[in-house]
């Protein structure tokens, strides 16, 4: 992976990262000021964050085609593909 995109992932991670800080801290100023929200930083917050976590992912449509491409990812890069390849063709040529 070129440094060009490195850099772009650190920032796309770096970003993803403070806007779920942001939205903590403003769920949190919201109930404060009695607005309708919940709060993420109460404990019953962090409660239903991660009771609903699993339902909000399996949810997404998107999932499974992720779930694929991360897992051809990891075989692609640890050479695992390479080496059933190597493995089925020497033994079909047997």
């Amino acid at each position: 992976m070129s440094n060009r995109w490195k850099y772009w992932y650190s920032w796309l991670v770096a970003s993803l990262v403070l806007l779920c800080i942001i939205l903590a801290l403003m769920s949190w100023i919201g109930s404060a000021y009695g607005w309708d929200m919940q709060n993420l930083l109460a404990p019953e917050g962090i409660r239903w964050a991660l009771r609903s976590t699993l339902s909000n992912f399996a949810a997404m449509p998107v999932i499974p085609l992720i779930t694929v491409l991360v897992a051809w990812g990891v075989l692609q890069r640890s050479s695992w593909l390479k080496a059933m390849q190597k493995l089925v063709l020497y033994k079909w040529k047997e």
